[in-house]
């Protein structure tokens, strides 16, 4: 448990124990660099042949549109009316034009460093010429919040804060939306992602952790789910939301992305299975 002359209880648990998991394989990869865990990114490098990725599953009767009681028309991959019918409701909540034919761009998040905010509110006017509606639901860091709210005040015609946590409501961004930001500048795995294609909401997310694992992008060759970048910046994020908000427009390439999405496998038992095989591989 010697940790440059202290005590790290973390560090001797790694060392002593015979397998290690974290949550999805490209942010098991992360945490044994330097950039990710500092001084104990060493430790995890030296014990990378315990190391596993094993990405959180959903529950998928919680998240489910064609029976989620929150939203105010229900609808399933056969059948997508109903979220036309909760993008309006969404759109008359925000108060925006109810009937604009403009993408509806949704976060719903803890407002910290960590999740990218300060280049979603400094891309505020880029965001705003796109054309698209901004919602976002969440609170977190009081210069985050600052920041997030100037952006609304700048751009009322384009952004709307619903600050704080409200269970209901972020199942109508989910089934409202027709783009999901996250912009992450690390993130283990995430729920997000996978509660927004579940609902048929494209993702445009940084390549990082579980969103890597879980969104793909689908300009490449074999097509994808969603749209990604890679470098931390708001020309970055902005390069990927501006192909979504393009491609939005062609409705039969739209709506293959959004079925891509909502055909993915979130369930636990995918998950569940790779942990079984993790235990029974340290019983032998």
């Amino acid at each position: 448990m010697e940790y440059y002359g202290q005590v790290n209880l973390l560090k001797g648990g790694i060392v002593a124990a015979t397998a290690v998991s974290t949550v999805s394989p490209t942010y098991a990869g992360e945490i044994q660099t330097y950039e990710s865990t500092r001084e104990l990114s060493g430790i995890l490098y030296q014990q990378r042949s315990k190391l596993r990725g094993i990405i959180n599953g959903l529950d998928t009767k919680f998240w489910d549109p064609a029976g989620d009681k929150s939203i105010p028309a229900n609808f399933t991959i056969k059948d997508l009316k109903g979220k036309a019918a909760c993008k309006k409701e969404l759109l008359q909540r925000a108060g925006f034009d109810p009937n604009t034919e403009a993408p509806v761009i949704v976060c719903v998040s803890r407002l910290v460093e960590q999740k990218g905010f300060d280049m979603v509110f400094n891309a505020a006017h880029q965001i705003a010429e796109t054309g698209a509606k901004l919602i976002v639901l969440g609170s977190g860091q009081d210069w985050i919040e600052n920041g997030m709210i100037a952006a609304q005040e700048a751009n009322p015609q384009s952004i709307k804060l619903f600050k704080g946590y409200d269970e209901p409501l972020s199942h109508l961004l989910y089934a409202g939306g027709d783009i999901f930001l996250m912009p992450s500048v690390f993130e283990p795995c995430g729920l997000s992602q996978m509660i927004s294609m579940r609902y048929g909401t494209v993702p445009v997310v940084r390549e990082v952790g579980g969103l890597k694992d879980t969104v793909f992008d689908v300009d490449r060759p074999e097509g994808g789910n969603g749209f990604t970048f890679l470098t931390c910046d708001v020309d970055g994020m902005m390069w990927a939301l501006r192909r979504a908000v393009e491609r939005y427009y062609d409705k039969a390439a739209w709506k293959k992305i959004m079925l891509e999405g909502m055909r993915e496998d979130f369930t636990w038992d995918k998950s569940a299975g790779l942990y079984r095989e993790m235990y029974e591989d340290l019983m032998q």
